[in-house]
């Protein structure tokens, strides 16, 4: 008996390293898996049409190009144009473990109206992770498997990098909104949208490790990004507010490449000044409730200077010693001038630049 055929969707944009590992992964994948074919959408720019023609893989890999893509465009054209009967969809950053793939696909088959996720963690060796959230939110990535154990998963445990459906649930739910322009939120409001339904949510045992860099130059845009996909996500679910923080919310995992001396700071300060500029600092009665810095067995930044235009606050934090197993958090960072604050924070009185 054939098995059904299951399509692999990938979304990218340039990354022909990453890229080339995924693909390198799904190959080694068990000669006994059966059916499968992959679909590549370049966003933007076909940067990896000629090599992915010359390459050779044992399963068909179709090209697909989206002029005036996104994610959400991509992925709704690679869905659109494949074959299968269960729909993978995967970042190009992502890598699978071996026999990853059966145990989706099977699971999608078990129970075709779930959204099936991938066991997606930081790849071992290489994680030295400083994650700044923003907001003390329900996290599924702290909690993903203790609440997956108690048959706890809603909206808020999907992750869009990696994860299988089957087409017909795909096709009720209607696909990503591509309204959203840049990057973020749109695996939220997939994934409330889905819930809303009564398309459910598990994890499986199917491993896969996450290729995440990011410099100080593309954090400070990916947080710019989120702003303004914030925006699109309160007009598309205006109660969603209701439901869950909305705003710069994480950097999720994997690896940061800042220099042993990089100050955060700034990436911080920028990024509040976005959710103002975009009026997105509403949660908490005008509060961020937390944040938290991880580092690799360095100390603790001794001072974490917040600032920017929209803000016009400083702080300063003591200094204290940790390792990447443990976290500090520092409650009550206000988004404006005056009201409690932490006793961790010095607060001198300051103005807004009037510039």
């Amino acid at each position: 008996m054939t098995a059904p055929l299951l399509s692999v969707i990938i979304p990218v944009y340039a990354r022909r390293d990453e890229l080339t590992r995924l693909l390198n992964s799904l190959a080694a994948q068990s000669p006994r898996f059966g059916s499968m074919e992959v679909v590549v959408v370049e966003n933007r720019e076909m940067l990896n049409r000629h090599w992915l023609s010359r390459a050779d893989f044992p399963f068909p890999v179709r090209h697909e190009f989206a002029a005036e893509g996104n994610q959400s465009l991509c992925r709704n054209l690679g869905a659109d144009v494949s074959a299968g009967d269960v729909l993978l969809f995967v970042d190009s950053d992502i890598e699978f473990a071996a026999g990853a793939l059966a145990v989706l696909r099977d699971c999608s088959l078990d129970d075709p109206e779930r959204i099936v996720l991938a066991d997606v963690m930081p790849l071992p060796g290489r994680v030295r992770s400083l994650g700044t959230y923003l907001y003390d939110v329900p996290s599924f990535f702290r909690e993903y498997r203790r609440r997956a154990r108690l048959g706890a998963l809603d909206f808020r445990a999907f992750v869009s990098c990696g994860f299988a459906m089957s087409r017909s649930a795909f096709r009720d739910v209607g696909g990503f909104d591509p309204g959203f322009t840049h990057y973020g939120y749109e695996d939220v409001e997939f994934a409330l949208r889905a819930q809303r339904s009564g398309v459910g949510f598990a994890l499986c045992a199917a491993r896969a490790f996450h290729h995440k860099a990011l410099g100080p130059d593309s954090l400070l845009r990916r947080f710019t990004d989120l702003g303004h996909s914030a925006v699109h996500l309160t007009r598309c679910i205006p109660d969603v507010e209701d439901i869950m923080p909305v705003g710069v919310r994480a950097v999720r995992d994997g690896e940061l490449n800042f220099p042993d001396d990089f100050d955060i700071a700034p990436t911080v300060a920028a990024a509040q000044a976005v959710e103002r500029e975009l009026d997105l600092a509403r949660v908490g009665q005008g509060r961020f409730s937390a944040r938290e810095l991880f580092v690799d067995g360095r100390e603790l930044y001794r001072r974490i200077a917040l600032f920017g235009r929209f803000t016009g606050i400083r702080a300063e934090l003591s200094p204290e010693p940790f390792d990447d197993r443990r976290a500090v958090r520092c409650n009550s960072v206000p988004t404006s001038i005056g009201g409690s604050t932490s006793a961790a924070y010095a607060m001198p009185s300051a103005s807004p630049d009037p510039s």
